[in-house]
C-alpha cells in the first residue's frame, strides 16, 4: 500500500507523537475513523492490523522526530501488511 505524506502533514504533525505525526496523519486518510499508531518499523491500524514500513518511512520518522519538520520533505513510500 502506498502512503503519501504531504507538506500539510509535515506542518501539522507532532514530533514524538506516534498518533499525530505526519505519517499517522497520512495513513489516517487511507483508514478514516481508525486509530493509527506509528512506531519505528511499523504502523498499527485499528485493533490488530500491522503494516511494515519501507526504509523511506523509517528514515522519515527518525529525521522528523530528531530534527524537526525543516529536515524532512513530502514523500511517498510503501507499507506491507504483516498479519
Amino acid at each position: 500500500m502506498k502512503v503519501q505524506v504531504t507538506q500539510d502533514d509535515i506542518i501539522k504533525g507532532v514530533r514524538g507523537d506516534s498518533c499525530f505525526c505526519p505519517i499517522a496523519r497520512a495513513v489516517s486518510r487511507r483508514f478514516p475513523g481508525k486509530k493509527i499508531k506509528v512506531e519505528y518499523n511499523y504502523v498499527s491500524v485499528g485493533h490488530g492490523k500491522w503494516y511494515l514500513m519501507a526504509k523511506e518511512g523509517k528514515d522519515f520518522v527518525q529525521n522528523f522526530d530528531c530534527f524537526g519538520p525543516r529536515f524532512v520533505k513530502p514523500i511517498e513510500f510503501d507499507m506491507m501488511e504483516s498479519n
